[in-house]
């Protein structure tokens, strides 16, 4: 990885990957809720839209 220098222990390099995943993992997550909240507010306007133009 480009952000970790060559000359840390490689111990120390597998620890800095770690919590880089554990770090992108919850931006990921944060991302899926805020995606999956934004999907049924569209899903609830088409049915509202739906209802007012039926």
């Amino acid at each position: 990885m480009a952000d970790i220098p060559r000359w840390l222990p490689l111990s120390h390099q597998a620890e800095s990957r770690r919590q880089r995943a554990t770090k992108l993992r919850a931006q990921i997550e944060a991302f899926e809720a805020v995606l999956a909240e934004h999907r049924a507010a569209v899903e609830a306007l088409k049915i509202k839209k739906g209802v007012a133009n039926g």
